[in-house]
C-alpha cells in the first residue's frame, strides 16, 4: 500500500471515529431523556412515571413498538460511545495534557468507557431477549464489593469520587463551562445562547444527583450495609423525600431532559476533534 493511500486509509478511520461518537452522544441523549421524562412524570402524580437509572430507561424503551430494534440501535449508540470516550483515554483528540490534572480528566474517560461498555451489553440483551430485566443494581454490586478485601475502602473511595464529579458539574454550570463543542458550530449565534443555556440547566441538575450518590455509598461502607447505597433512581428518591421535594424532583427532571437536548445538539452540531 502506496504512503498516499495510507494516509487516505488513516483520515477516513479518524473521521469514522468522530461520526461514531456523534452517534453515541445521540444513544445516550436518548436514555437520558427516557430517564428524565419518567422521572417528570412521577413528579407530577402520573401512574407511568417511576424513578430509575440508565438500566430502567432502557427497559422502558424496549417495552416500546419495535422495541428490539430501538434497544439494538441503542446499544450500537452506547458502544459508539464507549469506544470515543476510550480513544479519549488513551489518545487524548481533546488535548487534557498528561499533567495531574489531565490523567484525572482521562481516567475518567477510561471509566465512562468501561461504564457505557456494559449499558451497551445489558441493552443488547434486552434486544435479544436474553436478560430478565432485573439487572445486578447499585446495591448488588455494592454488596459484592465489600465482601471482597479492603472492599468498604473502596466503596468510600467511589462515593468521594462521585461526591467530587457531581461538585465539579454544579461548578461547571454555574461558571458556564458547558457546551464548548459548539464553539465552531454552524448555528445561529442566539440559538447558541440558548442551548448553551439548556446545557448548562442539564449539566446543574445532574450533578445534584451524583452527590447523593455518592454519600449514600459513603454511608454503605462505614456502615457495612449495602442497602444503604443509591442508585440513580433511588437517588431521584431521595431528592423528592427533601422539603419542597416534588418541585425538587421536577426540576431535576426537567434538567436531565434539558441535558438529553444537550447530547442531541452535540450529536448534530458538536466540534469533536480527531484523534491524531
Amino acid at each position: 500500500m502506496s504512503v498516499a493511500a495510507r494516509t487516505d486509509l488513516l483520515n477516513k478511520s479518524r473521521r469514522g471515529v468522530v461520526i461514531a461518537a456523534h452517534i453515541g452522544y445521540a444513544a445516550k441523549g436518548l436514555v437520558y431523556l427516557v430517564t428524565g421524562l419518567l422521572a417528570l412524570l412521577t413528579a407530577l402524580g402520573e401512574s407511568s412515571g417511576r424513578l430509575t437509572d440508565s438500566r430502567g430507561a432502557l427497559r422502558e424503551i424496549g417495552e416500546q413498538p419495535f422495541g428490539a430494534f430501538l434497544l439494538w440501535a441503542t446499544a450500537a449508540g452506547l458502544l459508539c460511545y464507549a469506544a470515543w470516550n476510550g480513544v479519549c483515554a488513551a489518545l487524548d483528540p481533546e488535548h487534557k495534557g498528561s499533567d495531574g490534572k489531565g490523567i484525572i480528566k482521562r481516567i475518567g474517560y477510561g471509566i465512562t468507557c468501561v461504564v457505557h461498555l456494559a449499558l451497551a451489553y445489558y441493552a443488547a440483551e434486552l434486544a435479544h431477549g436474553s436478560s430478565s430485566g432485573s439487572g445486578g443494581g447499585t446495591r448488588s454490586s455494592v454488596n459484592r464489593a465489600l465482601s471482597l478485601p479492603f472492599g468498604s475502602v473502596l466503596v468510600g473511595i467511589v462515593g468521594a469520587v462521585l461526591i467530587g464529579f457531581g461538585l465539579s458539574q454544579l461548578y461547571k454550570a454555574a461558571k458556564g463551562k458547558v457546551g464548548e463543542q459548539y464553539a465552531s458550530a454552524p448555528l445561529d449565534a442566539r440559538l447558541c445562547r440558548v442551548v448553551r443555556r439548556v446545557a448548562r440547566v442539564g449539566v446543574f441538575a445532574r450533578g445534584l444527583v451524583f452527590p447523593v450518590i455518592g454519600l449514600s455509598l459513603i454511608t454503605a461502607a462505614i456502615r457495612g450495609n449495602a442497602g444503604e447505597a443509591d442508585g440513580f433512581g433511588e437517588a431521584l428518591g431521595e431528592l423528592a423525600r427533601q422539603p419542597f421535594g416534588t418541585a425538587l424532583l421536577a426540576f431535576v427532571a426537567a434538567g436531565l431532559m434539558a441535558y438529553a437536548v444537550h447530547l442531541f445538539f452535540v450529536a448534530r452540531y458538536g466540534h469533536l476533534p480527531e484523534p491524531q
